[in-house]
């Protein structure tokens, strides 16, 4: 395992993640946690970054990777490559809350402290499962007999599931200390604004949203949240303020229980599944978010290869 740091000097990170300053004994140590969880064979390099999208393009060429993830923002990518090493690319917004030069534990607060380590083990964990061959894109593309509207939702899932399978790992060891529960209210908000900004483009136009990428977003972005929040609860009802509650009970709320036993059937990161496991729980995913998609007003296909929303004829707004 390898360590480097991929931005500008001017920005103090570098001096002080890699150099010195208050910051340097956890991290070390958080990265000494994270190296035990990945196979001994395997080489993998962790990379601090200052630009995330700009060091992803660098490294697998994505020109079209973006942070957004709706009302959130990533903070880690994994990059397999052709010789079988990993790249981790870890942002400095771990780092947000304080200036580059004066990261200390002590001060910066425990949340940091946390989030460095979770970051560095959550990627760590993409590695062990993608070294075990149970990421590869080919299989979660082999799933058929799936409708338009279900197969859509094939890679956005198998995605989903693995990161799924990486937080109930670190459930009970190293957390996220930002909790979905506590940004559930964002993320609905966010939902619901892009539906009613789809709904207006949609009327009048054959029903086809045209443009409406954002809309496509945050679908995909709350159902990456929903994913998260299964692993932090499978309460029938997750302890939402009031206020929170009137959206969750209608976009969530009538397929929760559903959502939560299919995911219950998957494995921890450190535990191997076979291809059949995998994609039997994508399927039942697939089939239940598209159901879920409808029921409040829209079709989400593979149109030509692309994916397009269309608002639902005659649905009651």
């Amino acid at each position: 395992m390898t360590l480097d740091y991929l931005g500008d000097k001017e920005d103090g990170l570098l001096e002080v993640v890699l150099e010195g300053g208050g910051v340097r004994e956890f991290v070390i140590e958080a990265i000494e946690r994270a190296d035990e969880l990945v196979p001994t064979n395997i080489e993998w390099r962790i990379h601090f970054t200052g630009d995330l999208v700009r060091s992803v393009l660098e490294l697998d060429g994505d020109e079209a990777y973006t942070t957004t993830r709706g009302s959130n923002t990533v903070a880690g990518k994994t990059i397999s490559q052709s010789d079988g090493s990993f790249d981790v690319l870890v942002s400095n917004i771990n780092f947000w809350g304080v200036e580059p030069s004066s990261v200390d534990p002590a001060i910066a607060g425990p949340n940091i402290v946390r989030r460095v380590r979770h970051s560095l083990q959550h990627e760590a964990l993409h590695v062990a499962i993608d070294a075990r061959g149970e990421d590869t894109l080919s299989l979660w593309e082999a799933i058929d007999g799936l409708d338009p509207n279900e197969d859509v939702w094939t890679r956005h899932l198998g995605f989903m599931l693995e990161d799924y399978r990486i937080e109930i790992t670190l459930a009970g060891g190293e957390p996220n200390p930002y909790t979905k529960v506590s940004t559930m209210d964002s993320a609905l908000d966010h939902f619901a604004s892009e539906r009613a900004r789809s709904y207006e483009a949609g009327v009048g136009n054959g029903n086809l949203i045209a443009g409406r990428d954002a809309m496509i977003g945050a679908g995909v972005a709350l159902t990456r949240d929903l994913v998260y929040l299964a692993g932090e609860t499978n309460d029938p009802r997750p302890d939402l303020p009031a206020a929170v509650l009137a959206g969750w009970d209608r976009f969530v709320g009538p397929i929760w229980a559903e959502w939560v036993s299919i995911l219950r059937q998957a494995k921890p990161a450190t535990e191997p599944m076979t291809a059949a496991e995998i994609t039997s729980i994508i399927r039942q995913l697939c089939v239940l978010v598209s159901k879920w998609l409808l029921s409040v007003g829209f079709k989400h296909v593979h149109v030509d290869g692309n994916e397009q929303v269309w608002w639902l004829a005659g649905f009651e707004w």
